[in-house]
């Protein structure tokens, strides 16, 4: 059979050419409902792990504090303050519209500077909780920082006798 033979068979049993568009338009539709809905889903899956992951975290942290505070831990820095170094962490990881290119390492460090005590790191890590990418602070920082930039804060808290530091391992 040839292919006019075979469109003609087509077009005869489909009720014409105008059916045919009808029905291609139809099944277009149909897969671009299933595309947005599948990019749907995947928000939706991103938002339940986000906040799934910020729970956890924050039971971890919460865990920390209470043990360094059992052991006399003291702070140096306000609630407010570590929010507010938390979320100047957030901009030198991410710029102010959360779409940098690259990280500013000397703010990062400037960050780190600013802590004197175990607790004071616990309470930014607290505040700096599950960023909007999904990232709690450790998984933030081994994402977006060299080896070589992770060691630095790792020094900066070990020179203050901060006895706290992050997972440094090749990516």
């Amino acid at each position: 059979m040839s292919a006019g033979k075979v469109i003609k068979h087509i077009s005869g049993e489909l009720g014409g050419t105008k059916n045919i568009v009808k029905y291609a338009g139809i099944g277009l539709g149909a897969v671009i409902v299933l595309i947005i809905l599948y990019f749907v889903f995947q928000k939706i899956k991103l938002k339940m792990q986000t906040a799934a992951n910020k729970i956890v975290v924050q039971k971890a942290v919460d865990d920390e504090i209470a043990l360094v505070l059992e052991s006399g831990g003291k702070a140096t820095i306000t609630e407010a303050q570590a929010l507010s170094l938390a979320n100047d962490l957030k901009v030198a990881l991410y710029g102010v519209d959360g779409n940098a290119w690259t990280e500013d390492e000397d703010a990062i460090y400037g960050v780190y500077m600013s802590l004197n005590e175990t607790l004071d790191v616990l309470l930014l890590e607290k505040r700096y909780g599950v960023d909007d990418k999904g990232y709690d602070i450790k998984q933030a920082l081994r994402k977006y920082l060299s080896i070589g930039e992770l060691k630095k804060i790792n020094s900066i808290l070990s020179s203050k006798g901060i006895e706290h530091s992050y997972p440094v391992y090749v990516k």
